[in-house]
């Protein structure tokens, strides 16, 4: 049998087992290939956010879908190539105009016109901006898979990149909300930069912490120890004295561990 094509020139399958699977609004979702994902779940993800939330259990947000083009009898969807997606579709039936407010449909343009390829091209098409039948459920790949790998590649710089104060906040706020409600917290970490990052910084503070109180302790017996040196016994005062000292010493140490790149 001849390969399929969807009709934005994408190949279809029969079934999912060429497609990649990825979690975005703690959904679980299809995905052409792996920079398909990264591009559907960016715009998942902040249509959660910045539109409005993914109605959950309702089940009516979809991926890849093995079926022709609504009224046509030789078109592939964009469906079967996993490189669509429909989102809140029982609030936004295809056919109906304007089911998103004038907000949320600058919104959704707002968030397409950031996922672009190196050249400034966004890679992705609403379904509300059809010329024909209007589909505001609908967004679609309209993209070439080298488009999509150069979008894929500057969100996933994006996330990698240094954040300041205010954006390291409000993921860690955003991971530790989605890590607790997750069925599979594993697979939010591994799937979800944002909880990647937090982890591997609470293990790295974990690891400093415990470090600086081995340190701590050490410096207080190193302490105690020279004040008993030739055999002699401690006075109250003296073993005060030496467990002030260690202490001095252990909070220095436990500063440097949890604040290194302070200068003071």
């Amino acid at each position: 049998m001849s390969q399929r094509f969807s009709q934005n020139g994408w190949p279809a399958y029969a079934t999912t087992e060429h497609f990649t699977r990825f979690t975005a609004a703690d959904q679980g979702w299809w995905a052409a290939n792996d920079d398909v994902a990264v591009v559907f779940a960016e715009f998942i993800e902040r249509f959660d956010v910045e539109v409005e939330e993914l109605t959950q259990p309702t089940l009516d947000d979809w991926s890849y879908a093995n079926r022709l083009v609504r009224g046509s009898t030789s078109v592939v969807s964009n469906h079967g190539s996993a490189t669509a997606i429909d989102l809140n579709a029982l609030k936004h039936p295809r056919g109906v105009h304007d089911t998103f407010s004038p907000a949320k449909q600058r919104a959704m343009h707002r968030i397409r016109d950031d996922i672009t390829d190196d050249a400034g091209r966004p890679v992705l098409r609403l379904g509300m901006d059809y010329t024909g039948t209007v589909d505001d459920m609908h967004v679609e790949i309209n993209a070439s898979a080298a488009r999509v790998e150069q979008a894929a590649n500057k969100i996933r710089a994006r996330k990698e990149s240094s954040m300041d104060l205010e954006d390291k906040v409000a993921y860690t706020k955003a991971a530790r909300a989605r890590l607790e409600k997750a069925e599979d917290p594993l697979r939010v970490v591994v799937q979800w930069p944002p909880a990647v990052r937090i982890a591997r910084d609470e293990v790295q503070v974990f690891r400093r912490e415990m470090t600086a109180q081995i340190g701590a302790l050490t410096s207080m017996v190193a302490a105690l120890a020279g004040a008993i040196q030739g055999g002699g016994s401690l006075t109250e005062a003296q073993a005060t004295a030496a467990a002030e000292a260690g202490a001095r010493a252990a909070l220095a140490q436990l500063g440097e561990a949890l604040d290194p790149d302070d200068p003071a």
